[in-house]
């Protein structure tokens, strides 16, 4: 095989050691001794092997590098499944957070419905928007965090398509797609302007709107922005909308669903990678949220009437005249129970016992100021208080968790 042409830097490179060498030795002018001439030469050829080595190396791994641009953009769009993986995992913590609220926004609408005893039982539907105004407000708030971030994140599908992928990688595009084989029914994100997740009504459905703060209905066939509206009755499919950027047409069809990652190159577009969000976003857990807001809202709405209706029927018909005692708690007040605070909240039984700690130092403070109108209040009611010391002689005191306990064999006074 006939050695390649040398780079001029590798032939420079061996000429410049074989003269190095050569000038190392004293040579007198009479005489040449043997070994400085084969210094020189092997020097030389040395020099030469060395930079015909060095310049075939350098040629293959230029036109080999460890990263192609297919890998580098086939590693994008690995890196935005992921993500879209993280926006899965956090659906899963909308549902598990909206079915911990239930019955924080029943209260809610328990408390909003007081304002409206004088209003009759059968015309309470009327007055449906005004009574759920904080749970429906809440809920909008929550909704428009979730659809606002899936929307963020098919905006930065679209930025890489039209943004990213430029100069080196032009020849490469996102497409969105019906089908994860073929793109005979798809859309080049280069070609579209923005994307949205919205709704379309399979029926009649009842709506609240988070921007006007009203109820409405939507008929068959409408589309309805995800991050505007919550769906309280109706069955509705979930899709991605497009806007053309050119003729400003919005596409919507619940069957775009597929986002694939091209290569387009000598007239064919190969697929790099595909992903499927699932028949109505499933991925995303779109009807899943939509479904467990509209049970939170109707508990919430049932929970107010059966109460406005039990005060009613009792004669009341104005929210000063309802007693203490049959006030339900306001939600923003109740304290926790030690086992909510350690499961829900993950707090250790160190920090459980500061929190109550902390409690009963505010209660001490309020008896401590207020001890007359406790006594007050105790003296017309028929309350005994023995010495429980009496009954904490030979017994075992155990903690909550078992590992903690005291056998109490005498008590004394101090």
């Amino acid at each position: 095989m006939r050695p390649p042409k040398h780079s001029p830097l590798f032939m420079a490179i061996a000429l410049a050691l074989a003269i190095m060498l050569f000038i190392s030795y004293p040579i007198p002018v009479y005489a040449i001794p043997v070994a400085p001439i084969i210094a020189i030469l092997c020097s030389t050829i040395g020099g030469f092997i060395l930079g015909w080595f060095l310049n075939d190396m350098t040629q293959h791994e230029a036109r080999s590098p460890g990263v192609t641009l297919d890998t580098y953009v086939l590693e994008i769009a690995v890196a935005y499944d992921s993500d879209v993986g993280t926006l899965s995992n956090y659906g899963y913590n909308v549902l598990a957070a909206l079915e911990r609220m239930r019955l924080y926004y029943a209260r809610l609408a328990e408390h909003r419905v007081l304002d409206y005893l004088d209003k009759s039982p059968e015309y309470l539907d009327m007055y449906e928007a005004e009574i759920m105004i904080d749970v429906a407000r809440d809920l909008c708030n929550l909704t428009n965090a979730y659809f606002t971030s899936l929307n963020n994140a098919l905006d930065y599908l679209n930025y890489l398509s039209y943004n990213r992928f430029t100069g080196d990688l032009k020849d490469y595009s996102v497409y969105i797609s019906m089908f994860p084989d073929t793109l005979d029914y798809s859309y080049d994100l280069d070609n579209i302007a923005d994307l949205w997740v919205f709704y379309e009504p399979q029926e009649e459905v009842k709506l609240f709107d988070c921007q006007s703060l009203t109820l409405a209905n939507a008929s068959s066939g409408s589309t309805l922005s995800a991050a505007r509206y919550l769906v309280l009755a109706g069955e509705v499919k979930a899709g991605i909308a497009l806007k053309h950027g050119t003729t400003g047409e919005v596409i919507t069809n619940t069957n775009y669903r597929y986002l694939v990652f091209v290569h387009k190159h000598d007239g064919n577009k190969e697929i790099l990678h595909v992903i499927d969000l699932g028949e109505n976003l499933k991925r995303w857990h779109i009807l899943g949220i939509i479904n467990y807001i509209d049970s939170i809202y109707d508990t919430a709405w049932a929970y107010a009437k059966a109460y406005h209706q039990m005060l009613r029927g009792m004669g009341y018909t104005d929210k000063t005249q309802v007693p203490e005692d049959l006030f339900v708690v306001p939600p923003d007040v109740v304290f926790p129970t030690p086992w909510n605070l350690e499961q829900n909240y993950s707090m250790t039984e160190e920090e459980v016992m500061a929190y109550y700690l902390g409690l009963l130092n505010a209660l001490q403070q309020w008896f401590n100021e207020s001890n007359y109108r406790l006594a007050e209040y105790l003296s017309h009611l028929n309350v005994t208080m023995p010495d429980v010391r009496e009954w904490l002689k030979n017994v075992v005191i155990r903690f909550p968790n078992g590992t903690v306990w005291l056998n109490v064999t005498k008590l004394i006074p101090i």
